[in-house]
């Protein structure tokens, strides 16, 4: 017998006869088959065969076929999406085997591996989106590896490893931190969310709270990484603090209904993603604008306000190369000057 490595949990098996699957156990969990003359490894659950005449079909873990054999290459999906090789031309379909990109270009880059794949339009590598439509011309300077060698032996994609690129996925980058927006609330949050609803929706346990009583402030998320060449914080600040004493257990307890104030987003840059800071922060931008909020006049450079007056600004976005703070206040000016002198916001005073 040959045995392929593991991905995935699986490991491909050869039987003398056809190729089946394996567990870590060594448990024959999908049965080979005399048809399939080479497979690929499993990647992003579904791994390709290749029967008598050549052609590559699907399988998912249970063995159970989900595309049939009928293409001219191995069938590997990233973010819902295959390429196919038709009369020379490659498009893409997806798991229904729907030509959703008509095979068209003269050669492949990379798949949608971070939202966007490569192409050859003609002389040119371009960048397309899922509609097939282009975004950016020019952007590749030299592919290293083609995704035919890739698909063929089912290698894991490494965008940063193939690609020598000056490409910046400012979509995919801020659809990760901003998944809803409006003048009055973002990603759920607004002037009625509370601790407790905070602490129901981000599985917070109180031992992550701070045992200040004088604490208003809560980092709810650190160093998330949304792709190599960003991550970010999210810190919450609440117009109450986070912490009340309980005069039956003499001792601090977490205040659920305390209400939040601030909520701040901070971006970090990696790479070719630093030189492009001001590209990312136009768009932010422009998703604030969208929402009704008007731009402020103001003498700083380095940030934006948003709002109705300098006085009673509802966000802001501030910025320097490598880092981008993005805050939303759900409060008027005066408030913020109150929760301030009552040491609310502490060393949080507009570093937005």
């Amino acid at each position: 017998e040959e045995l392929s490595s593991f991905s995935e949990g699986l490991a491909a098996f050869y039987d003398g006869h056809g190729w089946g699957f394996i567990n870590k156990e060594g448990e024959k969990k999908i049965k080979a088959k005399d048809d399939r003359t080479r497979v690929t490894n499993f990647i992003n659950g579904y791994a390709s065969f290749q029967v008598d005449d050549g052609t590559w079909g699907l399988i998912d873990k249970n063995g159970e076929k989900i595309l049939r054999a009928k293409y001219d290459r191995p069938v590997v999906f990233f973010n819902g999406l295959a390429a196919i090789l038709q009369d020379g031309e490659y498009g893409f379909i997806n798991q229904e085997g729907d030509k959703v990109i008509v095979p068209e270009f003269n050669d492949m880059g990379a798949p949608f591996v971070e939202g966007n794949a490569i192409v050859k339009d003609g002389k040119y590598f371009i960048f397309i989106d899922k509609k097939g439509l282009q975004i950016n011309k020019n952007e590749v300077a030299n592919v290293e590896a083609t995704i035919a060698d890739l698909y063929r032996y089912g290698f894991a994609f490494d965008f940063d490893e193939t690609v020598e690129s000056q490409f910046v996925n400012i979509t995919q980058i801020l659809g990760r931190v901003v998944q809803s927006l409006s003048a009055e609330e973002i990603n759920g949050f607004n002037e009625t969310t509370t601790l407790g609803d905070i602490i129901k929706k981000y599985n917070v346990i109180d031992e992550e709270v701070s045992d200040n009583t004088y604490n208003r402030t809560l980092e709810l998320i650190e160093d998330s990484v949304v792709n190599s060449l960003c991550s970010f914080n999210l810190t919450v600040i609440f117009k109450q603090n986070l912490m009340i004493w309980d005069e039956y257990s003499y001792d601090d307890v977490v205040s659920s209904d305390a209400h939040v104030n601030i909520i701040v987003y901070t971006l970090n840059l990696k790479g070719r993603a630093v030189p492009r800071y001001m590209e990312i922060v136009e768009v932010l931008k422009n998703m604030l604008l969208d929402t009704g909020l008007n731009l402020l006049e103001s003498d700083e450079e380095d940030t934006y306000y948003f709002g109705e007056s300098i006085e009673e600004f509802a966000a802001a976005i501030s910025f320097e190369e490598g880092e981008i703070t993005f805050g939303y206040l759900f409060h008027t000016q005066d408030e913020e000057e109150d929760a301030y002198e009552e040491g609310a916001v502490e060393e949080y005073e507009y570093d937005l």
